[in-house]
């Protein structure tokens, strides 16, 4: 319980965080199967960047929209661990009905309502809004809160259709309203397609958070070694990202302190 209090009050007197909140709200449709990996790849880039560093928010927020509505969910996180937990287990689900359109209004909307003021949404879809109705409640609850919703669009359910049809033309309707919300609130609309989605993401979100990264080490490790790597950093350090990439399955990789107790295997 002592460790707990003392935990709890150096948390509350040294570490101050930014009084906002980082929000997504994800189309996780069947549709959004191509794009998710990569969305979940670079939000995830992002809430690590922020955590325990001068832009770390004071909470986050995810919710997911579907259709039928009763599919969406938005939660509110303190812990950017658990978020990053969060965001790690979406995958893409059908649902009950098979038509394009989505409830990304409703969700957009979940999203502001556990979000503080002067805060950016950040909503990632490939499908007109369902509920498009409510897009002028949606602006309202924006600017009430002074929130900045930034759209990445990879398709719309009209130019689906006319795209498999052979013509191309752009309809405006659909996407004017993402439009409008993102005008009337000082945000952008992004579009996009499934291939690219992963470089437009992480273009805006190095405009938007700059990095304070630092290189430390890199090297190529191949299969047939097994010695120890170590990696050196000091006490300026205070959040460290270690990035592996190749074949290896998740348990061939062990992280450890100096003194050989295990962090994790990741």
């Amino acid at each position: 319980l002592l460790n707990t209090i003392v935990s709890k009050l150096f948390e509350d007197t040294f570490k101050r965080r930014k009084d906002m909140t980082l929000a997504f709200a994800i189309d996780y449709t069947s549709s959004m199967a191509d794009d998710i990996d990569t969305i979940k790849r670079d939000v995830i880039d992002l809430i690590t960047t922020t955590v325990g560093s001068a832009d770390e928010p004071a909470d986050y927020v995810l919710s997911l929209f579907h259709d039928p509505v009763s599919l969406n969910s938005a939660h509110r996180y303190v812990d950017g661990h658990v978020m990053i937990n969060k965001v790690q287990a979406i995958e893409a689900e059908n649902g009950d009905n098979g038509d394009c359109p989505e409830y990304a209004f409703a969700g957009i909307l979940a999203a502001i309502a556990l979000m503080r003021d002067n805060s950016p949404l950040y909503v990632f879809t490939d499908a007109d809004a369902k509920d498009a109705d409510r897009f002028q409640e949606v602006i309202d609850a924006a600017r009430a809160k002074n929130i900045e919703v930034r759209s990445f669009l990879t398709g719309l359910c009209s130019r689906r259709k006319r795209s498999a049809s052979g013509w191309h033309e752009r309809s405006a309707s659909p996407l004017s309203f993402f439009q409008q919300i993102a005008e009337a609130t000082g945000g952008k609309v992004h579009e996009t397609d499934k291939e690219n989605i992963g470089n437009v993401l992480k273009t805006v979100i190095g405009e938007t958070f700059p990095s304070t990264e630092i290189i430390i080490d890199t090297f190529d490790w191949s299969a047939s070694e097994t010695i120890d790597k170590n990696i050196t950093v000091d006490s300026t350090i205070t959040v460290l990202k270690i990035s592996v990439t190749g074949s290896s399955a998740e348990t061939d990789v062990d992280l450890y302190y100096a003194n050989v107790a295990d962090i994790f295997a990741s």
